[in-house]
């Protein structure tokens, strides 16, 4: 039990860590309440293991078993962090394929199967030396080899600035590329109108309000990527949101109404991901999501599934603006 609550601690200790100093991908770690329940659940089979351990008629697990706890372990933390992982796995091999590209005409699984060759005889040394207890030194020749193969293809292929222009490219809000629309808002009263519209025109004074009769429950926006407007533009990905929360015109007006929490991402009508908007008022915040294709005609779409709670009874649910945001090359 020590041994857990140390591997836990440890653990927390990392994801504050990451947390803190990763602030542009903040918002793709679970959060607390999620790795706590994790952890309950953790702790309950870790409870239910010991019980099966100390009774009599029990059979103690060999010791080949830690290492499916071990996997168990990894695939759940692989899981909790899938989108963290996902955005890094796909830069790491980007960058290892921008590496290994000298031209077109060598296709790619030829580099890579070389530099696979040199790996395999780096462990061929190494075992040898374990088995048959050579000298130490007669690891650096393979060693050498591919630090200099290394070496040769970041002079030659420059992947630092490939994988910057490929996973850094043109990126900009789509106010230009989109038109909008929405399941439901609310009437206009006294020349205040709360269309979508107000969502992309910059001005906190206006901010779509939903009609008010499911509390903002299952309301949703459309972005429809338009054919004429993204012609130009070319290998089109949605990368996030940018948002202000609420109905931004004052303090009052901002408590009164519901604000946004949980809201559902869909690509088509396929749910992708899901993601949460902070309680912030007169702030904007950047929403990061896993890249999305999109092509002419596609509709990003938000789903709200959860807000915080307005002083107003009964309360509207406002977003004062959210427009998506999108990287391309032209």
């Amino acid at each position: 039990m020590i041994r857990l609550i140390s591997i836990t601690v440890i653990f927390f200790l990392i994801y504050l860590v990451a947390w803190l100093t990763l602030s542009d991908y903040r918002n793709l770690f679970p959060s607390f309440s999620t790795l706590f329940t994790w952890f309950l659940v953790g702790v309950i089979v870790y409870a239910f293991y010991l019980i099966l351990k100390r009774s009599k008629n029990s059979i103690t697990p060999a010791r080949g078993k830690s290492w499916l706890y071990g996997i168990l372990g990894g695939a759940t933390i692989v899981y909790l962090f899938k989108r963290f992982f996902g955005i890094v796995s796909v830069k790491f091999f980007l960058f290892s394929d921008n590496l290994l590209r000298i031209s077109e005409e060598i296709p790619p699984p030829v580099m890579w199967a070389l530099l696979g060759s040199f790996i395999g005889l780096t462990a061929g040394c190494f075992i040898a030396w374990k088995k048959y207890k050579l000298d130490f030194k007669v690891n650096f020749i393979p060693i050498g080899i591919i630090l200099v193969f290394l070496a040769l293809l970041v002079a030659f292929n420059n992947p630092f600035e490939t994988i910057a222009s490929a996973t850094e490219r043109k990126n900009e809000y789509a106010y230009a590329y989109v038109s909008i629309n929405v399941s439901s808002s609310l009437p206009e009263f006294r020349n205040n109108t709360y269309s979508a519209a107000n969502l992309v025109d910059l001005n906190d004074n206006t901010a779509w309000i939903d009609d008010g009769k499911r509390a903002g429950i299952g309301e949703q926006v459309d972005f429809t990527f338009e054919r004429d407007k993204i012609t130009s533009l070319q290998n089109i990905s949605c990368i996030g949101f940018k948002i202000k929360n609420g109905y931004n015109k004052s303090q009052k007006t901002w408590e009164d109404n519901n604000r946004v929490r949980l809201l559902n991402v869909y690509h088509n009508n396929k749910m992708v991901e899901r993601i949460t908007a902070s309680d912030l008022y007169k702030k904007w915040e950047e929403i990061a999501i896993m890249p999305i294709s999109v092509r002419p005609g596609d509709v990003i779409s938000v789903h709200i599934s959860s807000f915080y709670a307005g002083n107003k009874m009964p309360a509207q649910t406002a977003i004062t603006e959210l427009v998506p945001r999108i990287e391309y090359e032209r």
